[in-house]
């Protein structure tokens, strides 16, 4: 009775949903119907659920996101310096 169902922890995604990741990761999900701009891991666990039929956890897709390199922050807002001739521009001096 080798083939016979076996209690226990599930497969791993490990090395499943990393290749369906990377190939999504960078298109517009708005393109496979959903309502959003950009990639998120529970969007992504419900693209897996829906278009592949892979029940995964958003944890197990964070792990892929981290395996597979994609940063997805924010980019930092920085002020932009002013240049020397400000003041200038501005009707004033100069200042010393």
């Amino acid at each position: 009775m080798r083939d016979a169902p076996r209690g226990g922890r599930p497969a791993t995604a490990l090395g499943i949903i990393d290749p369906l990741i990377d190939a999504v990761i960078d298109a517009d999900p708005r393109g496979f119907g959903y309502r959003a701009t950009v990639w998120t891991a529970p969007l992504l666990r419900r693209y897996l659920e829906e278009g592949h039929g892979i029940e995964t956890s958003c944890k197990s897709v964070s792990r892929a996101i981290a395996r597979l390199g994609i940063r997805w922050k924010r980019p930092r807002h920085r002020l932009g310096l002013r240049p020397d001739t400000w003041c200038q521009a501005k009707g004033g001096s100069k200042p010393a």
